[in-house]
């Protein structure tokens, strides 16, 4: 059979991290290649970008000029011009997003926890409290490699933050979209089915905060 090829969301790891110490910091003699703990590195539009007005590397703490070393962005690789010193210490301050997998359908509940107070003489509240906001939801994808299931950390201490920017319309534009930031998943389910059929993920989150907006 044949799979669908669709996808109603994103799951998007991104960040920008601040005098970050790069792979392979500290440098060894002659050294001139390092490279940024997370990539592709991005502009400010989120395009990848070879552009070093878009980082600041500094060595031993002191900013180095953009003329001093050259960046690749789809790999965070940065190239000295001229080789560091046993002992050196290369930090990069930049942002990156990275797109780690699609997913074909979903839901997304919030629950603002609001709880209704009455009087006894009365049908209709008297006042109505607000609770504790539940932003939460579940997302399937079709499954491509380990990678996603590695990238959770569920047998990590600590879990990234992700976003998942959600299409329910599809990415034309006027179409609306959502965008749920700081979510974290806590349950995997992998489907593996008959041979004919397709092996799928299934994935329970929670997020911290729901903004939406129209696809320009």
């Amino acid at each position: 059979m044949s799979a669908a090829k669709g996808w109603r969301c994103r799951i998007i790891l991104q960040g920008s991290p601040e005098d970050e110490e790069m792979i392979g910091s500290p440098a060894t003699e002659g050294q001139t290649v390092f490279y940024t703990r997370n990539f592709p590195i991005v502009d400010a539009l989120g395009n990848v970008t070879d552009s070093e007005e878009e980082v600041v590397v500094k060595k031993n703490g002191v900013a180095l000029a953009t003329t001093d070393y050259t960046l690749e962005g789809a790999v965070g690789r940065i190239t000295l011009a001229s080789p560091a010193s046993e002992g050196d210490v290369l930090t990069c301050s930049y942002s990156y997003r990275h797109t780690l997998a699609y997913g074909i359908s979903g839901e997304v509940t919030v629950e603002g926890g609001a709880e209704a107070i009455y009087a006894l003489d009365s049908r209709l509240p008297k006042e109505i409290l607000e609770g504790i906001v539940s932003i939460r939801g579940t997302l399937e994808r079709y499954f491509v490699s380990r990678d996603f299931i590695g990238k959770l950390g569920s047998l990590k201490e600590e879990q990234a933050e992700f976003f998942i920017y959600l299409y329910p319309l599809g990415e034309e534009t006027g179409k609306p979209y959502y965008v749920i930031g700081g979510v974290k998943f806590n349950v995997h389910n992998l489907r593996i089915p008959d041979p004919d059929d397709v092996v799928t993920e299934r994935l329970e989150w929670i997020g911290r905060s729901i903004e939406t907006g129209v696809v320009s």
